[in-house]
């Protein structure tokens, strides 16, 4: 697994961590989302009814499910929000 971490004064994509992602498909960054943020998103989905009611169970390898939901517009929640955040685009876009 390619990983990452995020430091508290930020975080810098560099070319090494590009040529990871196009090699694997992915890079795991840890720490980019505070204890705060995360504590938003985990309430947000727990919570929603619109998650509950649209998620689906997926198996990993070891027979545990996962909820998986997929929309086709971010919304204006929290985690729409997360997907338009700065620290998360400007990431993505390199």
């Amino acid at each position: 697994m390619t990983e990452y971490s995020c430091s508290p004064s930020g975080f810098v994509f560099d070319e090494g961590m590009k040529k990871d992602f196009l090699e694997s498909g992915y890079i795991m960054i840890r720490n980019l989302l505070d204890e705060e943020e995360v504590s938003k998103i985990r309430q947000s989905l727990e919570t929603s009814e619109d998650f509950q009611e649209n998620a689906f169970g997926v198996a990993d390898e070891n027979g545990k499910a996962s909820k998986l939901v997929i929309w086709k517009h971010p919304g204006n929640d929290v985690t729409g929000m997360l997907g338009r955040c700065e620290k998360v685009v400007s990431t993505c876009e390199k």
